[in-house]
C-alpha cells in the first residue's frame, strides 16, 4: 500500500477496485465514470448488504485510496471478516452503491451460491 501511494503512475488514482477473479463486471467502466463525475465516495459498494448481521458482500467494492490502509488494519487487527469490516467502515465513513448490479453466473467459492445480478 505504501508503494501504491510513492509510485508516480498513482499519483492520480483516486480509488482502488477489488473484485474477486471468478467475476466480470461488464460496463463497470461506465459505472465508475458516473460515480467519479457525481461524487468523490469512501466506498463504492455492491448492493448485497445486511444490515441485521452487519454484513457488506465483498465479491466487488471500490476504496479511496487514501483509506486502504485503514481498511486493511481493520481487518487485520479486529479479528473480524472482511464482510464485517467493509461493513463498520462504510457505516464511519460513508458509501454508495456501485451499479445497480452486474449480471453473473458464476457461484461463489465457498457455498456455490449465484448471486445474479451481482
Amino acid at each position: 500500500m505504501k508503494e501504491l501511494k510513492d509510485v508516480p503512475e498513482a499519483r492520480d488514482i483516486t480509488h482502488i477496485l477489488k473484485v474477486t477473479g471468478r467475476y466480470y463486471l461488464e460496463g463497470v467502466e461506465e459505472q465508475l465514470s458516473r460515480h467519479s463525475v457525481l461524487c468523490s465516495p469512501v466506498l463504492l459498494l455492491q448492493k448485497h448488504r445486511k444490515e441485521d448481521i452487519n454484513w457488506q458482500n465483498s465479491e466487488y467494492y471500490g476504496i479511496r485510496k487514501d483509506a486502504l490502509d485503514l481498511l486493511a488494519h481493520r481487518v487485520l487487527q479486529s479479528n473480524q471478516l472482511m464482510e464485517q469490516s467493509l461493513f463498520t467502515l462504510s457505516t464511519l465513513l460513508g458509501y454508495t452503491f456501485l451499479g445497480p448490479g452486474f449480471k453473473n453466473s458464476q457461484p461463489r467459492g465457498g457455498d456455490g451460491k449465484v448471486i445474479n445480478p451481482l
